[in-house]
Parts: structure tokens; C-alpha cells; sequence
């Protein structure tokens, strides 16, 4: 029971927009996971490099496969909902269409139109039933054209996808460190430490940027953005690496 799109360019706005949530969204969950869990591997007694390597490649497609199922029955399960109001808008225009126009009355005059101009407006939307049903979607309920759009694998794919790649940033110096023997030792650090330090480097970096680059499209203040993102991502490495050591000597004890 799908109503044909009036293009806005509002729309157009609000799509775009929604889909930088989302890839922001998952490349910084993907990231702050994977950091997450190869500090706390690192930090697990007796742990080799390998092992290492092994628990984040696991949790990297975990992850990634975890938030395209979460988005995609997620963004179903909107849809049916709103659907279901779609259909109960429908129904209430064929059988108490005199309540309905009210509605729509109502709700021009409370945006400041004048009685006459409110007449005229009602009498146009209220011509046409498509267009009727799309307005009280919007204006009564608060629905947006995402929300009245079926789900497509490509937008939530898109999920996935950003969160598999802020997956891989903090693996890359284990990677390096693994087919590379000769970086494995740095200052008397051992393999793990030496790429932990590089996955916190470069996990620092991608945050910042993340942070700065939301943040364009928000308040307009990069800086603030990048130090809140790099607080965020930082912090939950920091929680899990202690939380990890305590628990690492309680069983070794």
C-alpha cells in the first residue's frame, strides 16, 4: 500500500543525510570494537600474536554481519509500522472523511494561515487522496520519507560495509607485525604491544577525522567533534585493556 513520492528536495536532504549517519555510525562502531578487542586480547595472559590477529578478523566480520542484520530488521520492522498507520490513515479518509479534513484544517491553521488561505489548502489536499493520506503522514504523524520508503539490501549494506572497514583499521599493525618478524620487538615491547600501539595510532587518527568530518554536518565545530569521538573511541579501548589485565591476574594469581 505504497503512496507515490512527491520529490522534495528536503527529501533528498533528509535521505543524504540519513545515510552519513549510518556509515558514520558503523565505521565507528566497527572501529571502537575491533580497538576494543584486540586491547583486551592483548591484555589476556599468554596471548600470542596470531591469536590476536585471529579474535579480530572474527570480530571485524561479526560485527559487520551483526549490524546489516540489526539495521536491515531494524528498517523492516519500521517499515511494517508504518505501513500499519499508512493503512489506518487510509481507512479513516474513506469513512470519517469530514474528522480527517478537520485534521487537516487544524493543522494549517495552527502554522499561522489565514482562515482563507487554510480553506484553499484543504480543499487541494483534501482533492486528492494519495496526496491527502502522504500529508497527515507527515504533518499529524510525524513520519518522513525514509520511514515510508520499503528497505533496500543496498542502504543497509551500506551499514555493513562502514562498519567492516572501521573494523580493519586497528588489525592493520598486527597484520604488519605478524608477516613482518622484523617489527616485532620496539624499545623492549613485545610483538602485541608494538601493535597495539600502532592500532591505537592509527585508531586515534581515523576517530578524529570521523569526529571532525560528522561534526561538518552538524554544529560546524570539527575540533570539538574530533576530541568528543576521540574521548568515545579512546575510552572504551582504555575500559576493556584494564578490565581485561584485572581479570588476567585474578586467574593467574
Amino acid at each position: 500500500m505504497t503512496i507515490p513520492d512527491h520529490p522534495l528536495e528536503s527529501e533528498v536532504n533528509r535521505h543524504l543525510g540519513v545515510m552519513l549517519e549510518n556509515t558514520v555510525f558503523g565505521f565507528m562502531d566497527g572501529l571502537i570494537t575491533n580497538l576494543s578487542v584486540v586491547a583486551g586480547v592483548v591484555a589476556a595472559p599468554n596471548t600470542s600474536l596470531y591469536s590476536v590477529v585471529v579474535a579480530s578478523i572474527a570480530a571485524a566480520f561479526a560485527s559487520s554481519v551483526s549490524m546489516f542484520l540489526g539495521a536491515y530488521v531494524s528498517a523492516q520492522t519500521r517499515y511494517k509500522y508504518t505501513m500499519r498507520e499508512m493503512a489506518r490513515e487510509i481507512r479513516e479518509v474513506e469513512e470519517v472523511p469530514e474528522v480527517e479534513r478537520q485534521e487537516v484544517r487544524d493543522i494549517y491553521l495552527k502554522q499561522g494561515f489565514t482562515p482563507e488561505e487554510t480553506e484553499i489548502m484543504v480543499q487541494r489536499v483534501t482533492s486528492d487522496k494519495k496526496l491527502w493520506v502522504q500529508m497527515m503522514m507527515r504533518e499529524e504523524l510525524g513520519f518522513g520519507e525514509e520511514e515510508m520508503s520499503p528497505p533496500t539490501i543496498r542502504r543497509e549494506s551500506l551499514v555493513g560495509i562502514s562498519t567492516f572497514l572501521g573494523s580493519v583499521i586497528p588489525l592493520i599493525p598486527f597484520l604488519l607485525v605478524l608477516f613482518l618478524p622484523g617489527l616485532a620487538h620496539l624499545d623492549n615491547l613485545s610483538g602485541g604491544e608494538v601493535s597495539l600501539l600502532g592500532a591505537l595510532i592509527l585508531s586515534a587518527i581515523g576517530l578524529a577525522i570521523i569526529g571532525a568530518f560528522k561534526e561538518r554536518f552538524g554544529e560546524g565545530r570539527p575540533l570539538k567533534g574530533a576530541l568528543q569521538t576521540l574521548a568515545i573511541g579512546l575510552g572504551g579501548a582504555a575500559i576493556t585493556y584494564i578490565l581485561f589485565n584485572i581479570i588476567g591476574y585474578l586467574l593467574t594469581r
